[in-house]
């Protein structure tokens, strides 16, 4: 934890310093020449915004040395409200105009430092709030999907099974059929045997009752 902690703090420090190399670059830039640099320290800004909030995920995570980092983290989180400030200024004239009327007006330096440092926690803590209701939004989105997509196989299944239910039947009913017709021959074939038997016995017999009539009919 502590060394992801440094890594991420090594990070900040080289935005840091990328942020004031390239705002006091923006200052000596024409019309023309401004607005790339002003995407890119943009998107500088965002990424110190997003490593300061990994770096306040993982000091929440260091037990006992929670306080210590937490404290180092307040100290970046103001130097990002300067380098915000100062970025400010010097994009826009009016917000530099703004606070000299500020001091004019007699509120000090510091008291109008922290009005906008409030104001500027304030932003980032509703952009954050936003990001997550994003966040939020899409894995309910992708949750609905999925949830979509598992209706629609469950959906399909119970119709494979409904299918194969009706073939047993069919099949239940098919082997019922050919039941009876097996019953129905065994039945005949016996019925034949006992048919055959019968005439063999009475064959039998009328050809023993010939011979005896015929030895007696000699005698």
């Amino acid at each position: 934890m502590a060394s992801l902690f440094e890594s991420y703090e090594q990070q900040v420090a080289a935005a840091s310093a990328e942020v004031t190399t390239r705002i006091g670059q923006l200052q000596s830039l024409t019309e023309s020449e401004r607005p790339p640099m002003i995407d890119s320290i943009t998107r500088l800004l965002e990424e110190l915004t997003d490593t300061l909030e990994q770096m306040e995920l993982e000091a929440r995570d260091m037990g006992p040395s929670r306080a210590k980092y937490m404290g180092r983290l307040h100290s970046y989180r103001a130097e990002a409200r300067r380098l915000d400030q100062e970025f400010r200024q010097a994009r826009n004239p009016v917000y530099r105009d703004q606070a000299e009327r500020l001091e004019l007006l007699g509120i000090g330096a510091s008291e109008a430092e922290d009005q906008r440092a409030r104001l500027l926690d304030n932003s980032s803590k509703l952009e954050r709030t936003g990001k997550r209701l994003d966040a939020g939004y899409k894995l309910c989105a992708e949750t609905e999907e999925i949830g979509s997509s598992i209706l629609g196989e469950l959906h399909l299944q119970g119709e494979t099974i409904d299918r194969a239910r009706e073939r047993l039947r069919n099949m239940n009913a098919d082997l019922g059929r050919s039941s009876r017709v097996l019953t129905a021959m065994t039945m005949r074939i016996i019925q034949n045997r006992i048919v055959m038997v019968v005439f063999g016995v009475i064959l039998v017999l009328v050809i023993i009752l010939l011979g005896v009539y015929m030895y007696e009919k000699r005698n």
